[in-house]
């Protein structure tokens, strides 16, 4: 089955680069062709060799400067599709926006705005992939200057407040607290060098819920039989 929504199995990343990378229509206009040629360096941006990684990264950086005027929304589009779709490139995907919004800012508000109404969308749909991506996406931008530190730290407490209510979901709760912890490795040094308070309590709030959280075997109690531990051996198996 396919993957959609950043949910479901048996396509790895290679599927969705090769979903991504469309085929090239021969009886492309103009258009067409720029943005075929656009796409194609965006999905594939951070494959090269390490030796030209940097170069490669400037130059698709320089040339999409220059393309903004005519196709910055589908350059956003595209990159934020990346996103979700190749979740081991999303550092590349960061610096690249960065790289742009030093040159063009209003492109880095643009990529703040869409990634923050994406994650709304993904946590009112409990896309828990999405929301990991997303949010390891707007670490990133922090980390390149487009959103601000304080921007990122407002993000990670809106999940914090979740986790921390008491009349949510179980599920929901886990959920906000994985979204925090999985992200924290990605902005951890730069949160600590300029938001060391707000990290501390947002290590704090976490470990409050972790020590208050039900056991595993209370959560599974009135599961699926399957999903129940086994009572202890009497002897050896049959």
């Amino acid at each position: 089955n396919g993957r959609g929504g950043g949910q479901g199995y048996g396509m790895g990343p290679g599927a969705d680069m090769a979903h991504l990378n469309a085929q090239r229509d021969p009886k492309m206009d103009p258009t067409s062709e720029r943005r075929f040629s656009l796409r194609k360096r965006i999905v594939e941006a951070g494959d090269e060799r390490p030796s030209v990684l940097e170069d490669g990264i400037l130059a698709l950086a320089d040339d999409l400067v220059h393309s903004i005027v005519e196709d910055s929304d589908f350059i956003l589009e595209t990159i934020m599709k990346c996103v979700r779709k190749l979740g081991s490139k999303v550092a590349v995907y960061g610096v690249l926006v960065g790289l742009i919004n030093t040159e063009v800012p209003e492109f880095g508000k643009a990529a703040v705005n869409l990634a923050h109404a994406g994650l709304e969308d993904a946590a009112r749909d409990d896309d828990a992939v999405a929301v990991k991506l997303l949010l390891r996406f707007c670490a990133e931008l922090a980390n390149s200057g487009v959103l601000y530190m304080s921007g990122l730290v407002g993000v990670l407490n809106d999940f914090a407040v979740v986790m921390d209510d008491s009349a949510a979901h179980q599920l929901k709760r886990d959920t906000a607290a994985l979204a925090i912890m999985s992200t924290l490795p990605w902005c951890g040094a730069r949160l600590r060098a300029d938001k060391k308070d707000d990290l501390e309590d947002l290590v704090a709030v976490i470990k409050v819920y972790m020590t208050r959280r039900p056991a595993v075997s209370a959560l599974l109690s009135g599961t699926l039989p399957i999903m129940q531990p086994l009572p202890a051996s009497e002897g050896p198996l049959d």
